[in-house]
């Protein structure tokens, strides 16, 4: 999957004047903060790397409205990111209910379901996909799931769209490589991967994602 990376460490502080302000809110009275901004703030918890306080606001948000599917959404998400994996299904199922055209609520149900139900977890994948077929995360999710479910061949479609559509995903290039590989086309995974190193060298960064990969026998990282 696709990992975000930190977000500024001021995001922990509106997180918490938020919560503090969904705390002080009565029921029946029209709340200080919009549900709308608090939702952003639960996105920022996620991104951040913080689920527990994204699952604090996205639950504060379904107190009030229970049928929200971007708090629903959140609420999958940070469940999963912390592996309670049945919370995680359930909050998914009810966001795609509430939400069936949203790609982030699939995403959300096919990242719950996906080790419990893989082909499932394709179906909503590529749900997702069709809803957004230029969402990053989307087209990496469903590649990787067409690839562990045996369709490498759809897996490399999807991923070179990606790949053409977000050169710089590191990600994306990563699975391409690794879809190449599954199919048999060794040369092709080969040249992905130099392409990555070349990538990482250029970025001044350790090429993490070569480290310990092995495509046909040929190593492809850097110790």
């Amino acid at each position: 999957m696709t990992m975000v990376p930190p977000f500024r460490v001021v995001a922990a502080c509106i997180v918490a004047a938020s919560l503090s302000a969904c705390a002080t809110t009565h029921q029946g009275h029209e709340s200080a903060v919009d549900l709308a901004g608090t939702a952003n703030v639960g996105e920022a918890a996620l991104q951040a790397g913080t689920p527990r306080i994204a699952s604090n606001v996205a639950k504060a948000i379904l107190a009030r409205s229970p049928k929200d599917a971007e708090a629903l959404t959140i609420a999958s998400t940070a469940a999963w990111q912390e592996d309670r994996i049945p919370e995680a299904i359930s909050y998914g199922k009810r966001a795609v209910a509430v939400a069936p055209n949203s790609a982030e609520a699939r995403l959300a149900l096919g990242r719950a379901l996906d080790h419990r139900n893989p082909g499932k977890a394709r179906q909503e994948f590529a749900a997702a996909y069709r809803l957004a077929p230029g969402n990053l995360a989307a087209a990496i999710d469903y590649g990787v799931a067409c690839a562990q479910n045996g369709d490498a061949e759809k897996a490399i479609t999807v991923l070179r769209r990606a790949v053409r559509e977000h050169p710089d995903s590191k990600d994306a290039r990563f699975d391409l490589a690794l879809a190449l590989s599954i199919s048999g086309r060794h040369a092709d995974a080969m040249q992905a991967v130099r392409i990555l190193q070349a990538m990482a060298s250029r970025q001044g960064a350790p090429a993490l994602y070569m480290r310990g990969i092995c495509i046909d026998g040929e190593r492809a990282g850097h110790d």
